[in-house]
């Protein structure tokens, strides 16, 4: 019986999170694109959709050839960046 409660459970929580991407403003290739207006040559290795604050976000990872690790987070609701977190490599 615990087996059916938690698979319950687990399909319960996968269809909310499932809503609420599916109901995003913009989809987590426009949030790329976003990222890659500033960043141009930005390698993306990881999106995530996530809730920083109580707002909706994709937070997006990505490196480039000047850039040792960047993190930016943009709203689901309006493709508005929200917050960045970058890390330049030390100069030489």
């Amino acid at each position: 019986m615990k087996k059916l409660y938690a698979s319950i459970l687990t399909a319960l929580v996968g269809i909310s999170l499932f809503s609420a991407v599916a109901s995003a403003a913009i989809s987590s290739n426009e949030a790329i694109d976003i990222v890659k207006q500033s960043y141009p040559n930005a390698n993306i290795y990881e999106v995530e959709y996530d809730h920083e604050d109580g707002v909706r976000v994709y937070e997006i990872k990505f490196t480039t050839d000047t850039i040792r690790e960047g993190e930016i987070d943009v709203d689901v609701e309006n493709g508005k960046i929200v917050k960045q977190d970058i890390d330049y490599y030390a100069n030489k």
